[in-house]
């Protein structure tokens, strides 16, 4: 049985006793039989238990019983977490041990001190019982009957020690037997008193040491023949001490396990520090290669072996391979002294490649100033460096460069292609001459005279520019011509488009002239009279031109052009920006017309000329944005008009002031006329502000207020970039989803130059996720300049915006199981979704086949249909 002492408890008392006479008690021996748990001599383990034997020798020659005593201390304060007592006596009568049988542990216990410091004192009573008269220890009694045992579950007493002595014997040291005849020389025999003095390291002392394994292979460090690899057989081969797997000449004792150049490989086995080059390492297969061995031996080197790591091997010391094989390989050597090896690998060491071949495309490579080209290396082998000139003066180190040629003109271009790495240089180039052609090619001609009568001969004469060498041009009546400024004759009467197509050799222009030529069957006078405004605003400069063309078939003589100035117009001067036909000199004034010779006017297809007329209108209140005002012209000439009407023009025209600019914009535009745009876009406003030229003086404050809708993840807002960064501070309230920027001192003057008027603000942010389709995210910014009032932006209505998923359909439905065709795989698939039966449908526009919106029973129907033939014609989707 066990008996468990909860603190550190020190042992024991045996008390048995038999009849003997005092002179035999000097015959019985209670002695420490073995002590089990000791690491090595007299060093115990931390954590570890230290358990004695206790043996019975009774030499008494009688029955007899015996008072026992044993004291566990430690001189220098360590301590131990618990004491046991333990029976292992032999078997008594099959039942129990003698132990367990003849000693009442329960009665015979006696503490005398357990606190694990100093000493700790367990006694028993046994036999000495008068109760227990026939509880004798037999005579010749020799064995083991009990063991005590401390425990160190911690390391709290490492470099402490313990011992254990006799704590109750008699003058001299010796046992005590106790028979009836001298059980009263110890009155005290119950309660194990008198307690000897103790004397430090008086009995068995041992050293607590803290023994490390840290390769937790079982095998503490002093004795681990490996300390930090784990090796449980604790194999050594060449028996030097140290164990095979951290031996580094396992086969050769070194017990010093000396390893001078720190390879792994000790010295008494090491051949060497390994060291090779390689030339020359890249270029195209097949690749001849020159390998030097550099190694530096510390013994005699025997052997060399190489690996090419192409599946080829040499055992030359400078071999000379051939690579024939594309690709990337890596290198060892290994060196043998005949007692040991050594290698070293270089890993990508031989780069073999296709013979490196300098080539290039670009797109598109003519076309109209600017032109910008995308190019792109097509080079044969491996590159990692590229150099690229444009022929323009511009170069690029990109490998996919796009460049842009601002003027025309053709261009050579090159490509430099490298491969440059350690140890290894290819290079290939490529010139190709006039490869990007830049023109301005643009068809234009004129036509002397446009009308006449039958025969009519026209003189046609190219004006075209970008440099064409080809022409080719259709007369309208059938006829044609390659030269560049052909002449034709019209023999019919009628009305004729002419058309030009002009070339370079690169790229073609076209023009049509639509009624260009009028042949008629007599010669007349046709004047026509036209009058053209451009926006003009209270206060500012305008102009106005007044175009005559004779539309006739002959010639109107002594021409005069009248103009009845705007009612309020402050006129200036005319001039002759144009004129094909008649003449300009000089205008004269009279009241509110202006007259102008234009001479004798020709015939022609366009206008015959434009006469501009300069000036100015009064500001407010004289003039207000919105007037409707009035500007006559008409021709006159000696010659009779063939039709009358068309020579004068009455002009009605409004007042313009400037267009407002406040604005707010968003982009993505959006697709559509609800301008739909996918979940989580993110979309980017910018709010527009101006003040108008009209002003009269600079604004000194802008206020702008922009609310988030509540379908707006106001997490993702981001501010962007502003006009007035120094000027405008901007802030943002995340509980309103107001946001406001404040422009303080920004004195933005009146936009006469535009864009010094101008400014904005921007801003970024995204719809919430999940948001259903269809919903509409509208958004409104308010401006205001200084004290007065407030502005809507946009003015027309807020900026909208549509969530709407993006379609999974494509082409028509009916592809349920999305693997690309329809089949009874798809019906399989429609039926478990609409009888429950687990299948998801990744794509609900699929599975509607009528294209009514829901996904029922009818689908399912018209699926049947369209598998078996009955006529049922996949839609669209939608």
């Amino acid at each position: 049985m066990k008996r468990h002492i909860s603190v550190l408890c020190l042992l024991m008392a045996l008390l048995v006793a038999a009849g003997a006479h005092p002179a035999a008690a000097q015959d019985g021996i209670v002695s420490i039989g073995r002590i089990d748990g000791l690491y090595r001599g007299d060093t115990l383990k931390a954590g570890r238990p230290l358990r004695f034997l206790i043996k019975f020798t009774n030499n008494t020659g009688e029955d007899c019983n015996v008072s026992n005593g044993f004291r566990l201390s430690s001189p220098d304060g360590a301590t131990w977490d618990s004491t046991t007592i333990d029976s292992i006596g032999p078997v008594f009568e099959g039942e129990a041990t003698y132990f367990q049988k003849y000693f009442d542990i329960a009665n015979a216990y006696f503490e005398r001190s357990c606190d694990g410091v100093d000493s700790d004192t367990v006694g028993y009573i046994g036999m000495g019982n008068l109760s227990r008269q026939t509880m004798l220890m037999p005579n010749g009694w020799d064995d083991t009957v009990y063991a005590i045992t401390a425990w160190f579950h911690t390391t709290a007493a490492v470099d402490k020690h313990i011992c254990i002595d006799s704590s109750f014997y008699g003058e001299g040291g010796t046992w005590v037997w106790v028979t009836r005849s001298n059980i009263d020389r110890w009155p005290a025999f119950l309660g194990l008193y008198p307690e000897q003095p103790y004397v430090p390291y008086s009995g068995y002392c041992f050293i607590i040491k803290d023994i490390p394994d840290r390769d937790g292979d079982g095998v503490e460090d002093p004795i681990d023949n490996c300390q930090y690899t784990y090796n449980p057989d604790q194999t050594d081969v060449d028996s030097d001490g140290a164990g095979e797997v951290c031996d580094n000449c396992p086969l050769t004792a070194n017990a010093d396990q000396q390893d001078t150049d720190l390879d792994g490989i000790g010295d008494v086995c090491d051949p060497g520090e390994v060291k090779f080059s390689a030339a020359p390492r890249c270029g195209a297969a097949p690749l001849e290669v020159t390998f030097t061995d550099e190694s530096i031996p510390t013994q005699p080197i025997t052997d060399y072996l190489w690996n090419f790591g192409d599946g080829y091997t040499s055992t030359e010391q400078n071999p000379l391979h051939t690579y024939e094989a594309v690709g990337i390989f890596p290198v060892t050597l290994t060196i043998s002294s005949g007692v040991g090896t050594d290698s070293l690998k270089k890993t990508n060491y031989i780069t073999t490649q296709e013979q490196l071949t300098a080539e290039f495309i670009g797109l598109p490579t003519v076309g109209k100033p600017p032109l910008t080209v995308m190019f792109e290396p097509v080079t044969a082998g491996i590159a990692n460096e590229y150099f690229w000139d444009f022929g323009d003066g511009n170069t690029s180190t990109v490998r996919n460069p796009i460049h842009t040629y601002q003027s025309a003109g053709n261009y050579t271009v090159k490509l430099k292609s490298i491969l440059q790495m350690d140890g290894c240089y290819q290079v290939d180039s490529v010139t190709k001459s006039d490869f990007v052609i830049v023109r301005d090619l643009k068809a234009n001609f004129l036509s002397n005279p446009v009308t006449g009568p039958a025969p009519l001969t026209v003189q046609f004469s190219d004006y075209s520019s970008g440099g064409p060498n080809s022409w080719y041009w259709d007369f309208g009546d059938g006829q044609t011509s390659t030269l560049q400024n052909p002449g034709h004759v019209y023999s019919s009467v009628g009305t004729y488009d002419v058309f030009l197509r002009i070339g370079n050799g690169y790229q073609t222009d076209s023009m049509l002239a639509l009624d260009e030529i009028k042949v008629r069957q007599s010669l007349y006078a046709d004047m026509l009279t036209e009058v053209m405004t451009f926006s003009p605003r209270p206060g500012f400069p305008t102009f106005f031109y007044a175009c005559f063309t004779n539309q006739g078939t002959g010639t109107a003589n002594d021409c005069m052009l009248r103009v009845v100035l705007p009612p309020k117009m402050i006129f200036s001067y005319a001039w002759a920006p144009y004129l094909q036909t008649g003449d300009f000199s000089s205008w004269t004034r009279h009241g509110d017309t202006v007259f102008v010779p234009i001479g004798n006017v020709a015939p022609t297809s366009r206008y015959g000329g434009i006469i501009r007329f300069e000036g100015s209108l009064p500001g407010w209140p004289d003039v207000r944005v919105g007037d409707l005002m009035t500007i006559k012209a008409w021709v006159g000439a000696a010659t009779v008009d063939h039709y009358p009407p068309d020579d004068t023009c009455v002009h009605n025209f409004v007042v313009t002031g400037s267009i407002d600019p406040n604005d707010k914009l968003c982009d993505p535009l959006g697709s559509g006329i609800d301008q739909t745009v996918i979940p989580q876009q993110m979309l980017s406003y910018t709010i527009q502000f101006e003040n108008k030229k009209e002003a009269t003086e600079p604004a000194t404050y802008i206020f702008i207020v922009d609310t988030l809708e509540a379908d707006l993840d106001w997490g993702t807002l981001a501010f962007g970039p502003m006009s007035h960064p120094d000027k405008c501070t901007y802030k943002f309230d995340p509980y309103t989803g107001v946001i406001e920027w404040y422009c303080d001192s920004i004195m933005l003057p009146p936009n006469v130059n535009a864009p010094e008027g101008e400014g904005f603000v921007s801003y970024s942010v995204a719809p919430k996720p999940g948001l259903p389709d269809g919903t509409q995210i509208t958004n409104l910014a308010y401006i205001r300049f200084d004290f007065n009032e407030w502005l809507q932006a946009p003015e027309k209505g807020p900026v909208l915006r549509t969530v709407e998923s993006p379609s999974c359909c494509s082409g028509t439905v009916g592809n349920v199981n999305m693997t690309g065709i329809t089949d009874l795989a798809d019906l399989s698939a429609l039926v478990s979704y609409l009888t429950g039966g687990g299948f998801v449908l990744p794509c609900k526009e699929e599975a509607n086949i009528n294209n009514t919106g829901i996904v029922d029973l009818a689908d399912l129907s018209a699926l049947v249909s369209y598998l078996t033939g009955g006529g049922f014609v996949l839609p669209n989707c939608l």
